[in-house]
Formats: structure tokens, sequence, C-alpha cells
């Protein structure tokens, strides 16, 4: 038993244009985004810790996080149940 896969051009360009937004266009927001993370760490030990960059570590953060993801979950789910078409609330994004 076997399976035939068949692409028509327009899914090959489609396939093709989401391989070169991971391989380049994702890359270079990485790129940028380690750039600037050098950089705060570098002001940081010049400064040495006197110029504070970014949040600093609380279970606070961490407790807000899940209860955020929870309640995702809980709302979406409901919806699901209800026969709700999630895109037509979102008016066809």
């Amino acid at each position: 038993m076997g399976f035939e896969v068949v692409l028509t051009s327009q899914a090959q360009l489609d396939f093709r244009d989401i391989i070169n937004y991971l391989l380049y266009k994702l890359k270079s927001v990485q790129a940028a985004d380690s750039v600037v993370s050098d950089m705060e760490n570098t002001i940081e030990r010049l400064s040495r810790g006197k110029l504070a960059i970014g949040m600093k570590y609380r279970d606070g953060w961490l407790w807000g996080a899940l209860a955020l993801t929870g309640v995702n979950f809980i709302i979406k789910n409901a919806l699901l149940l209800a026969g709700t078409d999630l895109l037509e609330l979102a008016g066809h994004i």
C-alpha cells in the first residue's frame, strides 16, 4: 500500500516561502536578539551591577505565566466544547 503526494506549484512556492522565512529571516531576528543580550550583559558587567538591566527573577512571574496559560487553556477548550469557531470570532484573521 503506497501513497502518492502531489503538490501544486502554488503549494511548492508557499512551502519554499516558509523554509526561507525559517532559515533566513528568523535567523536575523535571533541574531539581533543575541546582540542586544550581549550588550545588556556587557553594560551590567562594566557597571559592576550598578546599572541592572532586565527583570529580576521572582516566583510571582512564574505563577503569573502559569495562571495565564491555565486561563487560556480553559477558555479555548470551553469554546471548543461549545462548538464555537474561534476563527469566526476573530474575524477570519
